[in-house]
């Protein structure tokens, strides 16, 4: 299951030009590999990896993506869900939008 977090070009009717993330890069790498060993474990996969990318992305760039495999599809698709959530919501990764106004 491949799961690619793309920059979209409006949030909320404002016109995006483009995004940047920023972090503490080996506290951020290190979370999301726990987040992703957890979810190995949890969801008895196979493989994942999950990669956050940091500084300027531009429209239509990949932000994130998650990769995740399992004997069975519903296993990936559950734990590559999870695996996002959690980046999402615990990782202290910053993301700032810069808008065309």
């Amino acid at each position: 299951m491949l799961f690619s977090g793309e920059v979209r070009d409006n949030n909320k009717g404002r016109d995006v030009t483009h995004l940047e993330y920023e972090a503490y890069e080996p506290m951020a790498n290190k979370m999301i590999d726990e987040i992703v060993d957890e979810a190995i474990s949890r969801f008895k996969l196979n493989q994942a990896v999950c990669v956050h990318r940091l500084g300027r992305v531009e429209i239509s760039g990949c932000a994130v993506v998650v990769i995740t495999g399992a004997g069975h599809r519903k296993e990936a698709y559950e734990a590559n869900s999870y695996i996002i959530d959690r980046v999402k919501n615990e990782v202290p990764i910053w993301k700032h939008e810069f808008f065309a106004d």
